[in-house]
């Protein structure tokens, strides 16, 4: 089961529905046109498939428990999206996040056991066209890791079923390392693209933009590291300049965000590696910045040259 049928959601449930079982649970119209014609994706993949799409989770059979519920929710609606999933997880039940941001692990953790969560990240770029239709914008990389590092023979058999899917998965024995580094990468592209209003390619053709890249990346890995994350910087940049590459095409789900006037998910990216570093004395003042101005791109205002503003903030 998929709990979230934004662009990634319905990427993941239109692959893994050719070979699987897969229920998406998501909201309106694109729910309606998937359950009436099938989920068409174009770009990167071309496939039309047919995962079960339903509304709500009560009109899921309570005596068919999935084997895994992958949430693939805005950050802020973790808490929802679990609470409403309580009444189809088993004991066996595996709880997978492939979320933006830092902190949904967290949130999972009040109301599933350790042993029972996996930690997931992904590259791989998709944007919703039209009800029913995505864009594969970029094939990227897929990594899951167990919450508790045990030994556990289903994240194999998992990261088998992905990769059978098309969805190319490794296992990583260090998750929450993992999602440090991608919510790193997020916290460049994202709000960059957002505030640019341009797909992610465009970083790469602006020197200047390349160099705030690097600039967000190393405020982030700092943080990260004061909490004893032990991130590489350049690593990570080369990371971000890799991905931004690979998804040249795709428009950052922050960038579709705010040019369908809803709420971005910066207060769980950039916005935690802020609050996280004032907490050990580090001000992250481009993360701040970003998060400002992406905050007032929320409310429909537009400062073409807000990033440049922003590059002026540090040496």
């Amino acid at each position: 089961m998929i709990m979230g049928a934004g662009a990634l959601g319905s990427l993941f449930g239109g692959l893994l529905s050719s070979h699987n079982e897969v229920t998406l649970v998501g909201r309106g119209q694109h729910i309606k046109a998937m359950r009436d014609n099938g989920l068409k994706i174009e770009g990167a993949t071309l496939l039309h498939a047919w995962p079960r799409c339903v509304m709500n989770i009560e009109d899921i059979d309570k005596t068919s428990i999935p084997d895994i519920v992958i949430l693939a929710v805005k950050a802020y609606d973790t808490e929802e999206a679990i609470e409403q999933c309580l009444p189809v997880i088993g004991q066996d039940t595996r709880i997978m996040t492939f979320q933006n941001g830092l902190g949904n692990v967290e949130t999972i953790q009040k109301y599933v056991p350790d042993t029972n969560i996996i930690g997931g990240i992904t590259s791989h770029g998709a944007t919703r066209l039209d009800p029913g239709m995505i864009r594969h914008g970029g094939i990227g990389d897929t990594v899951i890791g167990h919450l508790s590092c045990d030994d556990d023979e289903k994240i194999r058999t998992l990261a088998d079923i992905f990769t059978a899917s098309g969805i190319i998965t490794t296992i990583s024995d260090d998750i929450g390392k993992e999602i440090w580094a991608k919510a790193i990468v997020n916290s460049a592209i994202n709000p960059i693209t957002a505030l640019l209003g341009e797909p992610n390619g465009a970083i790469l053709e602006d020197p200047e933009l390349v160099d705030l890249v690097r600039k967000i990346v190393s405020e982030g890995v700092s943080v990260g590291n004061s909490i004893g994350m032990e991130l590489i910087r350049d690593e990570i940049i080369n990371m971000t300049l890799n991905i931004a590459r690979r998804t040249a095409k795709n428009m950052s789900s922050m960038l579709q965000d705010v040019e369908a006037t809803r709420r971005t998910e910066i207060d769980h990216i950039n916005g935690v590696i802020v609050r996280m570093g004032l907490g050990k004395g580090i001000e992250a003042k481009l993360n701040n910045a970003l998060l400002d101005a992406v905050k007032i791109r929320e409310k429909g205002h537009i400062d073409k040259n807000i990033l440049k503003k922003i590059a002026l903030l540090t040496p």
